[in-house]
């Protein structure tokens, strides 16, 4: 015999829950579905991140988590190098000098090139 819910009508726990189940994968694929619309819309230059933000929050998707890569260029001016034997030493100190750190935890890098080009000063004479 059947169980019988507290609203008479005869469908088991077994089934509703089953049918609750479904109901919530199709919900989820319908959040996947339009999320990745909106995130198309978004990165094809149709729709600006606070709509596309706003849309994704009214149907309490998660928002647009936007991530950058690239390359930053630092120029630092040497301003002197003593005690060098010659030109490849003095570069090889400068390039060997640098440390690269940085005070944002959102940030990661590999420092993966320095560069010096130095010029010889004029020599002062004794």
């Amino acid at each position: 015999m059947p169980m019988v819910s507290s609203t008479g009508t005869g469908t088991d726990t077994g089934e509703l829950q089953q049918q609750l189940d479904t109901v919530r994968g199709e919900y989820e694929e319908f959040g996947r579905r339009v999320r990745a619309e909106v995130l198309r819309q978004h990165f094809h230059g149709s729709w600006c991140l606070p709509g596309s933000q706003a849309v994704l929050n009214d149907l309490g998707l998660p928002p647009i988590a936007l991530t950058f890569t690239g390359h930053a260029y630092i120029r630092v001016d040497i301003t002197n190098v003593d005690d060098a034997g010659d030109y490849d030493e003095a570069c090889g100190r400068v390039v060997n000098a640098f440390e690269a750190t940085c005070s944002d935890a959102g940030i990661e890098f590999e420092l993966n090139r320095v560069d010096a080009t130095l010029y010889q000063n004029e020599v002062d004479e004794l």
